[in-house]
């Protein structure tokens, strides 16, 4: 019987995201320096970050061999699409560690849209409606800003 290849390369994928993870943490480094330039207290969140980010892309990297180092377009789609999940998971640390942290929800939104480049950044609100945040009046959390989108005007 001849050996059958596997559809996809998940050790590949995994060994590129591990190196595409030190990257990221070497960017953290940068808000890191400038918190502590400017004596911010949060300098530390994202030290903590960066070195997770670090360890974990470290032992994806090099803990996981591949017996093939080929990737087909099978492997690149699901690379992009793991990469902008991955790195918004790890970029929400510093936004659930810091002074003034986010819950979960809100620190993924917050870290997707900085990725994204989307900008709808989102802080708490207190009560305002969902006709002043539509009208760019209020800021909201994440998940309010989703509800606010998906559910009707009352």
């Amino acid at each position: 019987m001849s050996k059958t290849r596997p559809l996809i390369n998940f050790a590949i994928i995994a060994r590129v995201v591990g190196w595409l993870l030190m990257i990221e943490a070497v960017f953290l480094l940068i808000p890191a320096l400038t918190s502590l330039i400017y004596s911010e207290s949060d300098a530390m969140s994202f030290a903590i970050t960066a070195a997770i980010t670090a360890g974990t892309g470290a032992c994806m990297t090099f803990g996981v061999r591949s017996s093939r180092s080929d990737m087909d377009k099978r492997e690149g789609f699901l690379l992009t699409a793991s990469v902008w999940i991955v790195f918004s998971l790890f970029g929400m640390i510093p936004f659930m560690i810091c002074s003034t942290p986010l819950d979960v929800s809100d620190a993924f939104f917050e870290a997707m849209s900085g990725f994204t480049t989307t900008e709808p950044r989102c802080c708490r609100r207190s009560s305002t409606s969902r006709t002043a945040y539509s009208s760019g009046a209020a800021s909201c959390s994440g998940s309010e800003a989703w509800e606010s989108f998906c559910s009707p005007s009352p």
